[in-house]
C-alpha cells in the first residue's frame, strides 16, 4: 500500500483541452495565460487539435462548463506517454431502477 502511494506521487501529468466549437475556442484563447498558450498539439491519433493547459485551469473549465455553454473534451498525458482522453472526468449517467409491482 505504501509503495502504491509513492508511485502515484511520482506521476507527472500534462493536461489538454479540445475545443468542440468556436465559442469555446474563443473562451480558451481569452482565458489561458500567455505562457500557457500552446495551441496546435496533436493527439496520438492525429485527429485532435489540443490546447495545453494546467490542471487548475481544467478544473475551472469543468466547473463553469454549463454556465458558459462550453463544449470541450479533456485529454491527459502521463509523463512522456500517449495523449489520451480522460474518461474518468466524465459524469456518469444515473441509471433508473425499475421496480415492478
Amino acid at each position: 500500500m505504501k509503495m502504491r502511494k509513492e508511485r502515484e506521487k511520482e506521476r507527472e501529468y500534462s493536461w489538454f483541452v479540445e475545443s468542440l466549437d468556436s465559442h469555446t475556442n474563443a473562451v480558451l484563447a481569452r482565458e489561458l495565460p500567455e505562457e500557457d498558450l500552446k495551441e496546435g498539439i496533436l493527439c496520438a491519433d492525429g485527429r485532435h487539435n489540443l490546447w495545453q493547459c494546467p490542471w487548475n485551469f481544467v478544473a475551472k473549465l469543468m466547473r463553469s462548463k454549463r454556465d458558459l455553454g462550453l463544449k470541450f473534451t479533456i485529454f491527459n498525458q502521463e509523463g512522456n506517454g500517449k495523449i489520451r482522453e480522460s474518461l474518468f472526468l466524465r459524469k456518469r449517467r444515473r441509471r433508473r431502477v425499475l421496480v415492478r409491482q
